[in-house]
């Protein structure tokens, strides 16, 4: 939906009250994302990406439309650097993981 201002206020506002491990490995996916739409800090969201598959990878198949998210984002990233094959490993292994494939972030 694009409301970036609104998802970081939630984001920002809820990050450090939760206890709650599994929100809490979400959260660098989000921020990417965040980075990556809202600031177009590729660099950034590149490393939040990766933290957050890291993150998310200790909850199983539960996590797995976030790593989706985040393997779209680091897709999305190596494609306008111009890296088309590490661009076509990245969707790959989005679409192995996303369960709603449309929910990509692509546009």
């Amino acid at each position: 939906m694009r409301q970036y201002d609104e998802a970081e206020k939630l984001i920002t506002d809820s990050s450090d009250e939760t206890g709650n491990k599994y929100f809490q490995a979400q959260l660098p996916i989000f921020k990417g994302i965040l980075q990556e739409k809202k600031y177009h800090d590729n660099k950034l969201a590149q490393e939040y990406y990766k933290k957050g598959i890291s993150e998310i990878s200790k909850f199983d198949s539960y996590g797995n439309e976030f790593t989706a998210y985040a393997y779209y984002g680091l897709s999305r990233i190596s494609e306008a650097n111009g890296e088309k094959h590490i661009s076509k490993m990245y969707r790959k292994k989005a679409i192995e993981f996303a369960d709603f494939k449309n929910n990509n972030f692509d546009k």
